[in-house]
């Protein structure tokens, strides 16, 4: 006797229903359209790499996956591989190996699942979908790239009707620079940094005692640095005007580079309530060394940012001895669906992509109802027909309403003799009678309405 294994999920790894899972394709596939529309090309990935690519820089090795053959017994195979964590060191190597064969600046987008051994929780994965844009430049790359970057997620998120977001901008310099104007000693510029990142989530209680116990720094030294944690709230032109004032030389270059990102996104069609320039947000990768960007929807911050990146210097440089500066950024398609689905941004009623049922009323006709379907496909509506004749209509009817199909045709001898179709309106349990020759356009006509 066959033992069987009962059926459990793992943890981490998202299993959808269709209902879900539809929702999750729309996603990828508007994301997929708004970056080839700005010019960006599809490349994919190996789901491995060898561990000593995804290890050679700012990786966290307890959080990458090994892979091996079950029944393997040489440990000494020459390729140790490991599934990918991200899509951005992949991209590095890819970008140094093929470096021949590419035109720069190199504009390129993935869609790919990515695996990180964190702990699962909420909104967390081990297993989720990335959708990364990056433009990496041949020794140079100028900012009007971090431009396209930003108004291209703008576009992304607009399309997808997130609702209202900001995307928050800053320039690693800018930080940088501040805090060392604090004369604060270099080796806690990194941890000063790294608390008054923390404001939005601890508050200023927080970050002012963190500032004064754990780093010791003087109340006026805080009182400083509280006041850049918050200029931010006070507006962009505020902001400028503020940072014009901080005599370091590092900020002024990093803010030379924000004003030209901020003035060009606006001449791209950004509206100014979109962009928050944020000096405190950091970024904590190790490569950002120009432009980040952190996005978040309004209302629901607490979710965290749904789109992260930023500008690299030389991020091939374990790869390649060649300067290959970049920016770009990251979609957590997977995070970002839960999210939506979490606030109640979509509707997770509806189980297939079909548009209407037709249904099968009497046996004798079902030529006819497969040449209604026919023309209904060929129109290029999505449609099904009920594959089993002999169950009464009401049961074919309940099924579309389980699956939240909006719109059925029903007809009988006394319609198809006319060449007639009832049309139901699910939804409503409205009822109509059109012309068999005008059924698919009467259908596209609803359809827009309802898009509409």
């Amino acid at each position: 006797m066959t033992t069987l294994i009962t059926p459990t999920p793992i943890s981490g790894f998202p299993e959808h229903l269709p209902e879900i899972r539809m929702i999750e394709q729309k996603l990828l596939d508007t994301i997929r359209r708004n970056y080839e529309l700005a010019w960006f090309a599809s490349i994919e990935t190996p789901a491995v790499e060898r561990t000593e690519v995804l290890t050679s820089k700012w990786a966290d090795d307890k959080e990458i996956y090994s892979v091996w053959r079950l029944l393997e017994e040489d440990e000494s195979i020459e390729d140790k591989l490991a599934l990918h964590f991200d899509l951005t060191v992949p991209m590095a190597r890819y970008v140094a190996q093929k470096y021949n064969d590419l035109t720069f600046p190199f504009r390129r987008y993935a869609i790919q699942k990515v695996w990180r051994g964190e702990r699962a929780q909420g909104w967390r994965y081990k297993e989720f979908y990335q959708a990364d844009i990056d433009i990496i430049g041949d020794e140079t790359l100028p900012i009007s790239a971090d431009v396209e970057i930003l108004t291209t997620i703008n576009n992304v998120l607009a399309d997808l009707d997130v609702g209202k977001y900001t995307i928050h901008i800053n320039n690693r310099k800018i930080i940088v620079g501040f805090v060392e104007s604090l004369w604060v000693d270099k080796s806690l510029v990194w941890d000063v940094i790294r608390i008054i990142d923390k404001m939005p989530k601890i508050g200023e209680l927080e970050v002012r005692k963190s500032l004064s116990k754990k780093l010791e720094l003087t109340s006026e030294v805080i009182d400083q640095a509280i006041v850049f944690c918050q200029i931010a709230q006070k507006g962009n032109i505020a902001v400028l005007k503020y940072l014009d004032w901080i005599d370091n030389p590092e900020v002024q270059y990093g803010l030379i580079e924000l004003k030209k990102v901020y003035e060009q996104a606006i001449s791209l069609g950004m509206s100014d309530d979109t962009i928050m320039l944020d000096p405190s947000i950091a970024r904590w990768l190790g490569y950002y060394t120009g432009t980040i960007y952190e996005t978040f929807l309004d209302g629901h911050e607490w979710l965290g940012s749904i789109c992260s990146g930023g500008r690299y210097d030389n991020l091939a440089s374990y790869f390649t001895e060649k300067q290959l500066p970049g920016v770009g950024v990251s979609i957590g398609v997977s995070r970002l669906l839960s999210r939506l689905i979490q606030i109640g941004k979509y509707n997770t009623n509806r189980q297939t992509p079909s548009e209407i049922l037709v249904t099968k009323l009497q046996s004798e006709y079902e030529n006819q109802y497969l040449s209604i379907l026919w023309e209904l496909r060929k129109a290029g509506i999505p449609s099904e027909i009920y594959l089993d004749g002999s169950v009464k209509i009401g049961k074919q009817l309940g099924y579309a309403n389980k699956k939240w199909i909006p719109y059925s045709i029903v007809a009988g001898w006394n319609k198809i003799t006319k060449w007639e179709v009832q049309l139901k309106h699910m939804y409503t349990g409205e009822k109509e009678q059109v012309s068999i020759v005008d059924i698919t356009n009467r259908v596209k006509e609803l359809l827009t309405q309802s898009i509409k």
